[in-house]
């Protein structure tokens, strides 16, 4: 009888474990396009097709930009990676106690110029994407980031209105997770 209620009691752990395993693993790092990567849930309704549809893209428009974007985000992620093992090296250096101060101001500079690499990239699709559309089009564009833009800062501030309250004690201060306990720990010392 013991021995199997052990026998059930180490199978529903190991389904437990199991199942949990299985959730971690559809969650992204944040580093590629997907769950939790990019955006995470923002933008969502607002792809390429939909910009083409309301901008009344041509086919060849789209071709010249879609090409234009996918060199660019090769040629990005090479750097982004490089920039990656860059600043590992740089916080190694940094963590050993007898760090090369020139070796540190090295790894900086190139660290700089990689994230200058990133930068002319952006530029450059945003260099193709102004040349792929008519001065109709762009404006079109530019009133709808500026629509996207007072939604997203309405929500931001609706968002902050409704946590403001939530984290506030009686006396009007603002508590965070971190001051949580040391009120505890006060209000019993208080009571002793």
């Amino acid at each position: 009888m013991k021995n199997r209620i052990v026998l059930m009691t180490v199978v529903g752990m190991a389904l437990v474990l199991i199942s949990q395993t299985k959730a971690w693993a559809y969650m992204g790092d944040g580093d590629e396009q997907g769950n939790q990567g990019y955006m995470a849930r923002g933008m969502r309704g607002y792809g390429f097709a939909n910009m083409c549809q309301d901008l009344n893209i041509t086919q060849e428009q789209q071709e010249k930009f879609k090409t234009g974007q996918q060199i660019s985000q090769e040629k990005s992620k090479q750097v982004r990676e490089q920039l990656k093992a860059k600043n590992k090296e740089l916080k190694d250096e940094l963590q050993k106690a007898d760090f090369n101060k020139d070796k540190v101001y090295a790894l900086s500079s190139e660290i700089k110029g990689l994230s200058g690499q990133l930068l002319d990239l952006r530029i450059s699709d945003l260099v193709c994407l102004r040349e792929t559309l008519s001065p109709e089009q762009f404006n079109r564009l530019q009133q709808k980031k500026q629509q996207f833009q007072e939604k997203r800062q309405q929500f931001q501030q609706k968002n902050r209105k409704s946590k403001q309250g939530q984290w506030q004690n009686n006396k009007g201060e603002k508590n965070s997770y971190r001051q949580w306990p040391r009120h505890m720990y006060e209000n019993q010392e208080k009571q002793e």
